[in-house]
């Protein structure tokens, strides 16, 4: 393990310890399960850390983090720092630095960090519609470009969207989109979890 990967362990192990303290449920998730199954630990070229929590396990997580985390950390989120243009969550080491050619357009959050994925129902009654809500709200906090080509089929609505943040402004458009998603219509009965990863759309 080197230097970076035991930065992020303790990193994991902050994280584990709060987890632990409050009983929310999170997993390993991308290569870092795969490096603790195949590896035993990180793959050995393997520069970041995965985990990812149901959206009930992550507001009980958002709910406490301030409390229990160190000054030296940091929670960075869209829904927390308004320049942050990702759906990924960052639990950060503000004392470091990194910079990836993501973070070009972003203001915050550019300490070594383990991202975190939100793992979402889908409603059985409608999959179609919430995979394309969630589609176009991922691709409107992305201050530049379209990113991914999953949102092509959804382009009429996605365009509809984008004129709808220039009558409105684009704030009050993610606002209602993250209502509508994430609080308003949450569904009891789902067989099916939606979260994203870089330009993976996953189900």
């Amino acid at each position: 393990m080197n230097e970076l990967q035991e930065m992020l362990l303790t990193l994991l192990r902050e994280v584990d310890k709060i987890c632990k303290k409050h009983q929310i449920t999170y997993y390993l998730c991308g290569g870092s399960v795969i490096g603790a199954l195949r590896h035993r630990g990180f793959i050995p070229w393997d520069d970041d850390l995965d985990i990812c929590m149901t959206r009930e396990n992550w507001r009980k997580f958002a709910s406490v983090i301030d409390q229990e985390m160190a000054p030296n950390r940091e929670l960075i989120s869209c829904r927390r720092n308004k320049s942050h243009h990702k759906i990924t969550i960052k639990y950060m080491n503000k004392e470091t630095s990194t910079v990836f050619l993501s973070q070009v357009a972003d203001y915050e959050g550019c300490g070594l960090s383990i991202d975190v994925m939100t793992l979402d129902p889908i409603p059985a009654a409608c999959p179609e519609q919430r995979i394309q809500e969630w589609l176009i709200y991922n691709e409107l906090l992305t201050p530049c470009f379209v990113v991914n080509p999953k949102i092509i089929p959804y382009l009429p609505q996605y365009k509809r969207y984008r004129a709808l943040t220039k009558v409105i402004g684009k704030q009050r458009v993610l606002d209602r989109l993250y209502h509508k998603i994430y609080v308003e219509d949450v569904p009891d009965d789902f067989t099916q979890y939606i979260y994203g990863w870089g330009e993976q759309l996953l189900v």
